[in-house]
């Protein structure tokens, strides 16, 4: 039944462990020996070599621990940062999609399949590309620090006096510092000695700080937002996902949408990444397992009375 359903199909697809695959004959390998077009894409823990490649793997493992990201987010002498839902399986599924996407343009263009490869532990390794490339360059791995001693008082988070959050990320300090402080109704802190430049701002960040803890803490989030804006500095809101159920941007952009669930009901759900524009995507209700097997098996050209002994044999 699967040979015959992969003579047609473009891309055969599995999270399989490599030795169920070899025991059932279905190796990356071996397909494309028999399929020289198929796109075959091998999703797994830790890659198709090495001495953990069989490892059994979830995303808090291959993802993130192995990855490094659970060290990277933990400040010095701390425990690591453990991860919330499936912030490792939702990247590496794009990933994948990556990858099957490239190998179909090819295909198109020059003929052939391709054997595609991605493991959560890539995926992890990639997203904490940016810390890990200046380790393996030489440079002293760095970590979280705890926001009191951030080096650059201009990129942290701050407390609003209704208790929510802010981030600022703004990199060039001396360029920031001045109309930071006039929107935060503090002009006096523009033409203090200790923040005249970048690098005394960086010196005495500790202090900056204390005293942009103290700024921030007096406004309520609402009243402190077009203050940012209007001076055009880079911020944002710190949104629980109970505010991101209502946040406008999200809506106004469709990255949530409505859909239609299989109870007839509508509900919200998370539009993917991308998006093409003026095309929106099709969110349909998912079938349910084996909604639509009798009619594919018949497409495969089976009858009803094989598909009556297939079910028998519980090959399905």
């Amino acid at each position: 039944m699967l040979h015959r359903l992969i003579e047609r199909v473009d891309v055969f697809l599995t999270n399989i462990r490599s030795d169920a695959l070899r025991r059932a004959d279905l190796e990356p390998a071996t397909l494309q020996a028999r399929y020289p077009e198929l796109i075959i894409a091998h999703a797994t823990g830790y890659g198709p070599e090495g001495p953990d490649a069989g490892r059994p793997a979830f995303d808090e493992l291959g993802y993130w621990a192995r990855g490094g990201i659970a060290r990277t987010l933990a400040p010095e002498d701390e425990p690591p940062v453990q991860l919330v839902g499936a912030m490792g399986d939702f990247p590496s599924g794009v990933a994948i999609v990556a990858g099957i996407s490239t190998a179909l343009f090819r295909r198109e263009r020059s003929g052939g399949g391709a054997i595609i490869d991605v493991s959560l532990y890539g995926a992890g390794l990639w997203t904490n590309g940016w810390e890990l490339q200046t380790t393996l360059l030489g440079q002293p791995p760095r970590r979280a620090t705890a926001r009191e001693a951030r080096p650059n008082p201009l990129y942290n988070t701050y407390r609003c006096a209704d208790g929510r959050w802010v981030q600022f990320a703004m990199f060039q300090a001396g360029r920031y510092w001045a109309p930071l402080c006039e929107a935060l109704d503090r002009p006096d802190l523009v033409t203090d000695p200790r923040f005249a430049d970048f690098d005394s701002i960086l010196e005495h960040a500790t202090e900056a700080t204390a005293l942009l803890d103290a700024a921030v803490g007096t406004v309520a989030l609402d009243d402190l937002a077009p203050r940012l804006d209007a001076a055009d500095l880079p911020w944002s809101p710190v949104l629980s996902l109970d505010e991101i159920r209502t946040d406008e941007q999200a809506r106004a952009n469709g990255l949530i949408r409505a859909k239609p669930h299989r109870s007839g009901i509508e509900i919200d759900t998370i539009a993917p990444p991308f998006q093409f524009r003026g095309q929106p995507a099709d969110l349909a209700a998912a079938p349910e397992v084996g909604q639509d097997r009798e009619a594919l098996l018949l497409e495969l050209g089976y009858d009803w009375d094989e598909i009556a002994a297939l079910a028998e044999r519980d090959a399905f």
